[in-house]
């Protein structure tokens, strides 16, 4: 099942699996540990999920959503190691994980340290950008 995890009130619409297949989603080209953090653009909305998520089927059941604009500003909030002030936030743990989270639903997505370092790589390399 996918669940939408955060659609701007100006973009209201349905995205579904056909929208963004697997082949959408890209991970950084820093990631090497095989769990990757991954991303996917559609029209003006971004979809973040975690790889270790996948089911056989390739589907997965959390996904974050964002605006292109808000996803840019979490990107650089990332970047600078700043608190976002999109509708995702992220927060470094004591074990090292990240969480990041929908502001709008109940959905974390936790990400080690090389996870989180290769996508950190990837933004600062301009992998992930909406524009």
């Amino acid at each position: 099942m996918l669940r939408k995890s955060h659609y701007p009130m100006e973009t209201p619409r349905s995205v579904s699996m056909n929208t963004l297949p697997n082949s959408a989603f890209r991970a950084s080209s820093f990631c090497g540990t095989g769990s990757c953090v991954e991303v996917a653009h559609s029209a003006d909305l971004i979809a973040m999920r975690d790889s270790k998520q996948l089911r056989a089927d390739g589907t997965c059941e959390d996904i974050l959503w964002e605006s292109a604009d808000g996803w840019d500003e979490f990107l650089e909030a990332v970047s600078a190691g700043r608190p976002a002030t999109s509708g995702l936030s992220y927060e470094v743990v004591e074990t090292g994980d990240v969480h990041v989270r929908s502001e709008s639903d109940d959905i974390t997505l936790t990400f080690d340290n090389d996870e989180w370092v290769a996508f950190r790589s990837g933004i600062d390399n301009g992998e992930f950008r909406s524009k």
